[in-house]
């Protein structure tokens, strides 16, 4: 990574990515598809939900550089990066990450590790790994002056790289916290 700001969001996402894989990987079917309901979330589903933001990302990423490349925008202050994090953060409600969160040593998308999981989880996990790979190939190539200049466009709203990179990590840790935390805690949940 060129940027510590993006080293320090990059990082994080990836441990929250490991956190999340580590805490579903030994996960029987029963539990995962828990409840039995089409239409409610599972943490199956939760997981697919995941995978699926960060292959969003990794798709519209090379754009928002390509964009930034064309038609550069002026360099954001330092209140207006602060402004948009509490935006992301009042946007998902975000919690405090998990509290182990430092204890997982990865740094890349290459040290994301999912060996002997439930075999089911696989074709989740193993697109989910290649996507966040190929987000960083791009976001390693991004300085650190120009990850306050390109702009990153979703629905949510438009984000510099840094805060773009940190409201699909918060996204993906609402979908932990409110999915998947949630049934592993339901009373009701198969053992």
């Amino acid at each position: 990574m060129k940027s510590s700001t993006l080293e320090l969001f990059w990082v994080e996402k990836i441990k929250l990515t490991q956190n999340t894989i580590n805490l579903t990987r030994n996960l029987n079917d029963e539990q995962l598809d828990f409840p039995n309901d089409v239409a409610r979330l599972s943490i199956r589903k939760a997981l697919q939900k995941m995978q699926i933001n960060d292959q969003k990302f990794a798709t519209y990423l090379p754009f928002a550089i390509r964009f930034g490349n064309l038609f550069p925008l002026p360099k954001v202050s330092q209140v207006e990066i602060e402004q948009e994090l509490t935006m992301i953060r009042d946007l998902f409600q975000a919690p405090a990450l998990p509290p182990k969160l430092s204890d997982i040593i990865v740094r890349s998308a290459d040290e994301i590790e999912f060996s002997e999981c439930n075999p089911s989880l696989e074709n989740i996990f193993k697109p989910w790994k290649q996507a966040i790979g190929h987000q960083e190939s791009h976001v390693e190539k991004i300085s650190e002056e120009d990850s306050y200049k390109y702009r990153y466009f979703s629905w949510k709203g438009i984000y510099i790289i840094p805060a773009a990179i940190n409201m699909v990590a918060m996204e993906n840790h609402f979908l932990l916290k409110d999915g998947i935390l949630k049934f592993l805690k339901d009373p009701n949940f198969p053992k």
